[in-house]
């Protein structure tokens, strides 16, 4: 019966621990919230992917050079449920502009890559979709 104990005690405190690094992994520390920024570009790749799907957007800089940036969006559930996405809502070579939060550090996100946390999305037909409401 102790043992029995030992090991529930165990588990309810490695589930404790765990639950504290799920919250610290969806601060939004590395945004500057009271900052916006836009950038418009081609479709590099969209990856569809759990936790969160990415969006790698070609962008001319203002010396003419491209630079790839990632714009990671909800988990997938919630741009499925929330805004109808899916696996083949961006294709390479789309026209899209995303307007948001830029970082508040010079970390980069992905592989060097520059990072914008998205609010809206201009998609390649013209439409405007809210992706980050107020509150979220």
């Amino acid at each position: 019966m102790r043992h029995k104990t030992l090991a529930i005690l165990l588990v309810v405190l490695g589930c404790g621990f765990h639950s504290t690094a799920v919250f610290a992994h969806h601060g939004a520390s590395r945004w500057d919230v009271d900052a916006w920024g836009t950038i418009a570009g081609t479709v590099k790749e969209f990856d569809w992917q759990n936790p969160h799907p990415l969006l790698l957007v070609d962008v001319k800089n203002d010396k003419g050079d491209v630079e790839t940036w990632a714009v990671e969006f909800h988990p997938p559930n919630v741009m499925s449920r929330g805004v109808g996405w899916n696996h083949s809502t961006f294709k390479p070579g789309d026209q899209v502009t995303i307007y948001g939060h830029p970082e508040k550090k010079s970390v980069s996100m992905v592989n060097g890559m520059k990072s914008l946390r998205p609010v809206k999305v201009t998609m390649p037909g013209g439409q405007v979709i809210t992706v980050d409401p107020p509150g979220y």
